[in-house]
């Protein structure tokens, strides 16, 4: 996956988090507009990769997955998702990379891992047990989003891009 595209992925939710980040604190409950404006932004930018046959970040897709989930929970309302995602904090985030890093490891040849080789499945399950990890640590850590959320955020996704460029570099297949 080329940088550039990886920087375009994460636009959506850096629209969401930015915020939240300058701020230091995670209100989700009055982030409904946020959520809207980041959700259309992630819709927009994930069709026209995909139109684009553009291999895409499992990671920033689950991502993606989260803010969609987070806009129709906090514009229409619906009040039970809507409080488990303020409840959950920036660790609703991580669920979504972990539905999403899931269905990748289950389904796609390159998995979660982003690269097609015969260390796919472990390190795309090594990926989901971080995610987890990234999950849990975000939840015991809610007062704080640039320790709870974005810390792990940030590690995992790197993590992810480490572990793909090593094995890439040992003769994997790259996918287009």
């Amino acid at each position: 996956m080329k940088p550039l595209i990886e920087v375009v992925q994460f636009i959506p939710v850096l629209t969401l988090a930015a915020g939240f980040v300058l701020a230091g604190e995670i209100d989700l409950s009055v982030a409904a507009a946020r959520f809207a404006i980041a959700a259309v932004l992630a819709v927009l930018i994930v069709g026209g990769l995909t139109w684009k046959k553009v291999r895409l970040n499992p990671f920033l897709v689950g991502a993606d997955l989260w803010l969609l989930v987070g806009a129709v929970s906090f514009n229409l309302p619906i009040e039970p998702v809507k409080a488990a995602m303020v409840a959950a904090g920036g660790g609703g985030i991580f669920v979504g990379a972990l539905l999403v890093g899931l269905a990748y490891t289950l389904t796609q040849p390159e998995g979660y891992l982003g690269v097609v080789s015969d260390k796919t499945r472990p390190l795309s399950v090594v990926l989901l047990v971080l995610t987890a990890a990234g999950a849990a640590w975000a939840v015991a850590h809610p007062d704080s989003i640039r320790l709870g959320a974005a810390l792990p955020f940030i590690a995992v996704n790197v993590l992810r891009r480490v572990m793909g460029r090593i094995v890439s570099r040992q003769g994997a297949i790259l996918p287009e």
